[in-house]
């Protein structure tokens, strides 16, 4: 926990009396271990606290589908209280109800730049001249995977990887722009003109 989700905690049960128990696995068995959690059930925004309770301070509005760092969730006011930080360069912390918050899936770390693993893997533009492409990979324990990696110009691209192999369905296969060949361990994915080869270890996760 960190240090100022410790103290606001303490603040609570000294205001209250009593001491805040821990969630237990039956409050919110999903964030047990969970590092990242997404906003999720709000129309729009979601008020993080300063401290574990609606009276306090409203510290940030989060937008829904928003990335934090998680930290310990107790027991507070009738609901489940989580630590939370943004991920936004500043680092801030404060305060969300457990019920607006859902473990982040691979996709939705992507997106926020948080990942697994990073480095970079052989590409091609489409003059054909080699290159080496940055990526980031996250992972889910499903064994799905998000690999984000920048083409020759910098701009991100993002594929699905379903136990191993690209996860994409036959109208958008169809429709142009994206192809996929096996090669000498690994894939060959060819999106819009730059030819990207993902290792086969990379993608499940060896």
């Amino acid at each position: 926990m960190r240090a100022a989700h410790a103290v606001a905690w303490a603040a609570v049960a000294l205001a209250s009396g009593t001491v805040g128990g821990a969630a237990s696995a039956q409050d919110r068995p999903d964030l047990d271990g969970a590092a990242y959690a997404a906003i999720t059930g709000v129309e729009k925004r979601l008020n993080m606290r300063a401290g574990a309770s609606t009276s306090t301070d409203v510290a940030a509005r989060l937008p829904l589908g928003t990335v934090v760092r998680l930290g310990d969730c107790a027991a507070a006011e009738g609901r489940v209280w989580c630590g939370v930080s943004l991920m936004d360069g500043t680092d801030r912390q404060g305060f969300a109800a457990a019920e607006f918050l859902s473990p982040a899936h691979a996709w939705q770390r992507a997106a926020a730049g948080i990942y697994d693993e990073i480095g970079a893997l052989n590409c091609a533009g489409e003059d054909g001249a080699a290159l080496r492409c940055a990526y980031g990979l996250a992972r889910d324990a499903d064994g799905a995977a998000v690999l984000r990696v920048e083409d020759a110009a910098g701009a991100p691209r993002m594929f699905l990887f379903r136990d191993g192999a690209v996860s994409v369905t036959p109208q958008a296969l169809s429709e142009g722009g994206l192809s996929v060949s096996a090669g000498q361990g690994g894939q060959q994915v060819a999106h819009y003109g730059t030819r990207f080869a993902i290792p086969d270890r990379l993608v499940a996760g060896e």
